[in-house]
């Protein structure tokens, strides 16, 4: 009984954080897809500030992707874990690690597989590449 209030939990930490990154990306991608579309059609003295404005938009998505792949390095809780009171954790020593966070993450973002497993299971491909679990931390 504990697990599947623990996957619910967990489906819905993933549900916020994506939530979060839809949000925060969705404006500047439409952005940058309008400022992409226009470009051809703007006079030459206006190409160079909308040029600028595209590439600080493709910045800011690259940063915001980062950002997401880094989202479970403080203390193995994205912002959803964290309102949630959950964190991923070394299976074997139950504390977070920095660098198995980072592959997790990286593995998430290149599988398909371990997206479906995410809401399945509690542990996805990245979890078990990296030897690591989500637990129920109460502070």
């Amino acid at each position: 009984m504990e697990n599947k209030k623990l996957l619910k939990k967990k489906r819905l930490a993933t549900l916020i954080d994506t939530t979060i990154f839809a949000a925060i990306t969705t404006p500047i991608f439409l952005l940058d897809i309008i400022l992409f579309g226009t470009y051809q059609q703007i006079q030459t003295y206006d190409r160079a500030s909308i040029f600028l404005i595209k590439n600080a938009c493709q910045i800011y998505l690259g940063f915001v992707i980062l950002l997401f792949l880094f989202k479970d390095s403080m203390k193995g809780q994205s912002l959803g874990k964290k309102f949630l009171k959950l964190a991923v954790v070394d299976s074997a020593t139950n504390k977070t690690n920095f660098k198995k966070s980072l592959s997790r993450n990286i593995i998430g973002i290149l599988s398909i597989g371990d997206l479906i497993l995410s809401f399945i299971t509690l542990r996805r491909i990245g979890d078990i590449y990296n030897n690591t679990k989500i637990i129920s931390v109460e502070k």
